[in-house]
This record gives C-alpha cells, structure tokens and sequence, in this order.
C-alpha cells in the first residue's frame, strides 16, 4: 500500500513514531545493506530525522531516525535483522526520545516522495496492542531503600585497605547517601533517578551536575539489562567556602557520557573481607557500567542490590570497593 500525497502514512507524516527511552536500542527489523548514516541529507544541510541510518533491502529502504549519536553502523555494512543500529535520542526534529520507522519503495519506475513512502500502518498497528510487557526493572528499592528515614548502615572496605561507613537517608523522594562525612544527593522520579550534589571528591570540593533544570538524569526509572543511557550534562565543581560563597572552580559543558545495564544477578556474592570471610551473599542485584562511548571500554562499574544500595565499585584503573559487613537487621541468603 502506498501512501498518498495527502495522507504521508500518518497526517503530515511520513512513518511511524515508536516512544522508546533515551540510550534504548534501536534494532534492525531485516536485513540489508547500510547505505546512508549521518544527521544530514543526502541532498546536503542537516536532517530533520536527525542521526539516523537507511538499510536497503530488495526495492525497499527503510529509515531508523532520531538517534542519540553516530550510529555504530557505517556505509556498506551488511546488517541483519535484530542487530542494533543505534540507541534512541531526540536529534533532529523531535521533540522527545523515539524512533522514527520509514519504509520507502526504491523502484525507479515509482514517482518521486512522498508517492515513494510505504504505508506500514498496516503491519505495525496490530502490532501495538499485543506486544508483551517489557522485563523493565525498577530502580526505585535499589536507591530509596526504606520509604523514608535513615536506612540500613554498612561498611565498605576498599582496595586500599580503608573502610568506609555508608548510610541511605530518604525523605520525600530525596535520597542520601552519605559516606562518612561525604555524601550524594539524589533523587527518585516516575521517570528517572535524578542526581544532584555529589561532596565525594573530597578537598573541600563539591560537584553538580545539570541538564538545565539544576539536576541530571542519572538513569531511567524503570530500565533493562542491556539498555544503554545517554547523558549530557553541565558538570560544575565548586569549592566550599566555610564563612565565604562557594567559587566553582571548573565547569564542562555538555559532557556525553553512557550508562549501560551489563546485567542482572539473581544473587551476588562480595569479595571476601576480614569482617566477611565468605562474603556476603544478596539478592538481585543491577550491574552498570559507565563509558564516553556507549560501546567502549568501561571506566567505572557499579552494583546495587535491591533493599541495600551499592554493594561495589569499581574503575579502569583498577580501584575497587565493595560491602564487607551487613547492614543491620539484614541477614545473608541462605
């Protein structure tokens, strides 16, 4: 079915917008060859789809639009269905994360746009209501671990041979944590855990940092393993200045960065510790990772167990902390 002059597939459209979360992958749906990646036209001047990739298959090409930046995919390759073209953002003319998914017909014996656009209403539409629920995960109980109060205390015992205090302390959706006279502020939304301040730095020193609203997102709410999210934030440092303003000292503009899902553990166990000699054994517990690129090496890992926090940390330099003594009340799993 093709669509007309008037109709576009959608009024005013040209494909179909499928909502899915910033950092969320975008999949081939058949395999092909790439044949176009950028967030410019072929024509030249820059693109209303934003970054985006076509694939041809047979007569058809089919545009991916919207993603979040240059896709891991270049001119050429051969992809199939399935394989991740990209991670969804809001590039180009958006005004939200989604994928924008376009077929066009190819054949030089068919008129020129917008006669060219396939209509895949048909095929997608009986699509919507019987897609299963997405295995998502909620990071609510993995940040804000008691409704509201001060949480459970433990000790985290670092490479170094420091040992550290942690606490949560939660009130009205504002989460601390505090770690010995340090602390991060974060914050739980319907749609994201948000951070603010962060005091760890150390040196009288503090950071924040800022999408334009005085917070950043720090991951979605409700994710899966294998998701990838991406931020761009405002870092600002700032210096504490006892009786005198806080100076900041340095600021970063836009910085992008990746956190990625790794995976979900059913149970985890700690390093072994002089507190713990067997280690400390919990349920499910979220692995992620953080990167500049959203497959490139990692340079901080973090796990979180629901009810407890972080229970280790980890970077590319090869620093390492994790739990080493129960929080209190909380017993091992058998």
């Amino acid at each position: 079915k093709y669509c007309d002059a008037n109709k576009l597939c959608l009024p005013g459209h040209n494909g179909w917008d499928i909502p899915i979360p910033m950092g969320g992958p975008f999949k081939c749906a058949v395999s092909g060859e790439v044949i176009w990646v950028s967030d410019h036209r072929p024509s030249g001047g820059p693109s209303d789809y934003g970054w985006h990739v076509r694939v041809r298959t047979g007569g058809y090409v089919i545009i991916y639009a919207h993603m979040a930046a240059s896709p891991p995919v270049a001119v050429g390759d051969m992809v199939v269905g399935g394989q991740v073209l990209g991670f969804s953002g809001n590039t180009g003319a958006s005004s939200g994360p989604h994928l924008h998914f376009e077929i066009r017909h190819c054949l030089t014996s068919l008129p020129e746009w917008p006669w060219c656009i396939i209509d895949c209403s048909p095929f997608l539409e009986p699509l919507r209501n019987n897609l299963p629920e997405p295995d998502n995960v909620d990071m609510l109980p993995y940040f804000q671990v008691v409704p509201v109060g001060v949480g459970p205390f433990y000790v985290f015992q670092h490479s170094n041979g420091v040992t550290e205090n942690i606490q949560h302390q939660m009130g009205n959706g504002e989460v601390y944590i505090v770690k010995n006279h340090q602390y991060e502020h974060l914050r739980v939304t319907n749609s994201h855990i948000e951070r603010l301040e962060d005091t760890s730095p150390g040196n009288n020193q503090f950071y924040m940092l800022d999408d334009g609203y005085g917070w950043s997102r720090w991951c979605p709410r409700f994710w899966r393993p294998g998701d990838k999210f991406f931020r761009s934030p405002d870092i600002r440092v700032f210096e504490k200045g006892g009786q005198k303003p806080c100076v900041m000292l340095k600021e970063d503009l836009g910085v992008g960065s990746w956190l990625r899902f790794e995976d979900w553990l059913p149970t985890w166990t700690s390093p072994k510790s002089n507190a713990s000699p067997n280690g400390i054994t919990l349920a499910e517990v979220s692995h992620f990772s953080f990167a500049w690129t959203h497959d490139g090496p990692s340079l901080e890992d973090y796990w979180f167990a629901k009810g407890v926090g972080l229970t280790q940390w980890m970077n590319n330099s090869g620093d390492h902390s994790w739990i080493s003594d129960l929080p209190q009340g909380r017993q091992p799993l058998d």
